[in-house]
């Protein structure tokens, strides 16, 4: 699952993002933060660290995923499997 998260400081977000469990993937998309999850309650644990870690002005939205997202998947992907 990809969900769109808005926020002004994208650098402070994804330092936070990346190292919870239920983040799969997480990657700057313009203005936004595109964040992969296995199940559409990982929000809630996106939602708590942010908030907990004083990032409470930012909005979450679910989102189809686009041809980058996938091939940045797969290429994520990739790498873990040559580890």
């Amino acid at each position: 699952l990809l969900f769109k998260l808005t926020m002004p400081d994208h650098l402070r977000a994804i330092k936070v993002l990346r190292p919870l469990p239920q983040v799969q993937n997480a990657g700057i998309f313009g203005a936004a933060i595109h964040v992969s999850v296995a199940e559409k309650d990982d929000v809630i644990a996106i939602q708590t660290a942010l908030k907990g870690n004083g990032i409470r002005d930012f909005e979450i939205e679910p989102i189809e995923p686009s041809l980058e997202d996938v091939y940045l998947s797969l290429v994520a992907h990739d790498k873990d499997e040559v580890r």
